[in-house]
């Protein structure tokens, strides 16, 4: 089965390079670094133009140190930047005990570019039936504000790597707000599986005419431009109490 999803994928990859004029980019999700090299070589031979890892291990052994844990990462996108050509991005999740301190690691590793942040399959409790199950997989707008604090924060302090946002973008608005925190693009999925594909039309022209509104001719003119160090409070990007909100409530 799993030779014939793989397959499947290749063909995928191939016809869609013939039927569009933009890039096509391969994602891998897998459980060992040889299955990664594997399959990234197969992508990248059926003619993608770049490969989004998605790179998971959940730190549940009490004897490794999260230095151990991050050190999967870095020697992953070694083994990978040795075996292929094409431009590789870690799609990263949030458990990490210092997120700039890893992805300058990362760059440093040759790796092209960050996605933040994957999401992924968590598990929930059937009271019912007295089973585990698994929660909602599709994101919610409240989801950006994880996305839109590190991208401010990261795409300052590890300027030099590209940085797409993902997780909880879910209208033009949402898109705007991540790009104007310093992401060099954003993803889109759980929108578009609730309200149809051409959806992302109506975000395009949300953005756009957010753009006339502003006098911006392209994405570049304010890309990044309330970012962490380019506002006059960069601590708004710190910021986790909730005190001060819930002061007033008795």
């Amino acid at each position: 089965k799993k030779d014939n999803s793989v397959d499947n994928y290749l063909t995928l990859i191939e016809e869609s390079k013939k039927k569009v004029n933009i890039p096509v980019i391969a994602s891998v999700n897998c459980t060992t670094s040889s299955e990664w090299v594997a399959f990234s070589k197969k992508f990248e031979q059926s003619g993608a133009d770049a490969l989004e890892v998605n790179v998971y291990v959940l730190p549940t052994d009490k004897n490794l140190s999260s230095q151990d844990y991050e050190q999967v990462y870095l020697d992953l996108v070694e083994k990978l930047k040795s075996a292929i050509s094409i431009p590789i991005s870690f799609k990263l999740g949030r458990q990490f005990s210092n997120l700039p301190g890893l992805v300058s690691k990362l760059y440093h590793r040759k790796l092209d570019g960050v996605v933040l942040f994957n999401r992924f399959y968590e598990p929930d409790i059937d009271i019912n039936k007295m089973k585990m199950t698994s929660a909602e997989v599709f994101s919610t707008p409240a989801e950006i504000r994880q996305t839109l604090r590190w991208i401010g924060i990261l795409s300052d302090q590890v300027n030099r790597i590209d940085i797409a946002a993902s997780t909880g973008v879910h209208t033009g608005t949402s898109a705007i707000k991540l790009l104007l925190a310093g992401a060099t693009s954003v993803q889109v999925c759980s929108v578009l599986y609730k309200k149809g594909v051409p959806f992302i039309g109506s975000m395009i022209d949300e953005l756009s005419v957010w753009m006339d509104n502003n006098n911006f001719n392209s994405v570049d003119e304010f890309r990044g431009k309330l970012s962490y160090s380019k506002i006059k409070d960069p601590s708004l990007y710190e910021r986790s109490q909730f005190m001060r909100y819930f002061s007033n409530i008795h």
